[in-house]
């Protein structure tokens, strides 16, 4: 099992002393006061041992809430409450269990370097601003369950044990980026997630659906995943020939999860072949050409003339038909296929 990141370690001759982050560290009482803090390099962590303190920070306040390199050595309780002013928990750290439950942030709220060490709830809270937990570790579960956001919300780069995103409250704005970071199990039922959010959210958020066995939601998050993948690239790059590649299939198939769309494809490029062949539309030409094996001298009879036109038609025809055909294969394998 792995060492705490803190924890107390003893009390010599009125000197107490605890371990942060493998470093042991003496533990420093402000003169008139109950603070207690440590110097972890050239920083002041402060030590947030109740109800108390935190009450007595948040009235104190004036530009922003700021719990920066904080400590907490004891449940940290911050459920229930308005917050209207920008809030600051870089570097914090809560040794028990953190409690924002219907907790509503007005302005944005920073949680990035953060770790929690135990559980971590955000159940019904309301994010009405940007949210960042970019690199925060949550070492057991983490709780966003029917929580509301209006804005952009990132986990750059964040180590997750057990995230539940399930329920969630999204807003037109809302995008969620969850790009590099690692995450051992996912809840996302009943979740709206949008098309703009990035590629390596879908990526990731796939890859949580596939672990579960949960095709379904694996195939939704895919075409997401692409989707916003193609959106990415430009045309005027080297990266045209993958912009194309991806139109193709999402106009074709839906990136590989609709064999309908293949199949009418299908009959619509044989009708107009066989009648730019001919010159008007002849069912018998198109017959012939909807069958993968009919060769060119099959139909030659039929054409009014065998010319060069044609022939090149009919390759044109027999390579767009066979593209199609592994697009249908495809789709219709979607439930079985690896993603």
């Amino acid at each position: 099992m792995a060492e705490p990141i803190f924890e107390f370690i003893d009390n010599i001759l009125g000197q107490e002393r605890c371990k942060f982050k493998g470093t042991v560290y003496k533990i420093i009482r402000e003169e008139f006061t109950d603070n207690r803090f440590i110097r972890y390099g050239n920083q002041k962590y402060a030590l947030i041992d109740n109800k108390k303190q935190i009450e007595s920070r948040i009235k104190t306040a004036k530009l922003s809430l700021n719990f920066q390199n904080c400590i907490f050595t004891e449940y940290a309780d911050f459920g229930f409450q308005l917050f209207s002013k920008h809030v600051n928990f870089i570097g914090a750290t809560f040794t028990k269990n953190a409690d924002f439950r219907k907790t509503v942030f007005e302005e944005d709220a920073s949680f990035r370097f953060a770790t929690f060490m135990k559980d971590a709830y955000f159940r019904d809270s309301v994010f009405e601003k940007e949210a960042y937990f970019d690199s925060t570790i949550f070492l057991q579960e983490t709780y966003f369950g029917h929580a509301d956001f209006f804005n952009y919300t990132s986990f750059k780069g964040a180590i997750i044990n057990t995230f539940n995103l399930s329920n969630l409250i999204t807003h037109e704005k809302f995008r969620l980026d969850l790009s590099f970071s690692q995450i051992g199990m996912m809840y996302y039922q009943n979740t709206n997630f949008k098309k703009t959010d990035t590629k390596e959210t879908f990526l990731i958020l796939k890859q949580a659906a596939l672990k579960q066995h949960d095709q379904i939601n694996a195939l939704d998050f895919y075409k997401k995943e692409m989707q916003a993948h193609k959106d990415s690239l430009e045309w005027c790059s080297r990266d045209c020939l993958d912009k194309l590649v991806l139109s193709f299939e999402r106009l074709s198939s839906n990136y590989g999860t609709n064999g309908i769309i293949s199949i009418l494809w299908v009959f619509a490029i044989t009708f107009l072949f066989s009648g730019l062949m001919v010159g008007t539309y002849s069912l018998e030409v198109f017959l012939h050409i909807i069958n993968p094996l009919t060769k060119f001298n099959d139909i030659a009879d039929t054409l009014v003339c065998n010319t060069t036109l044609n022939h090149t038609l009919f390759i044109f025809h027999k390579l767009s038909l066979a593209v199609l055909i592994y697009e249908t294969i495809k789709s219709f394998r979607k439930f079985s296929r690896k993603l």
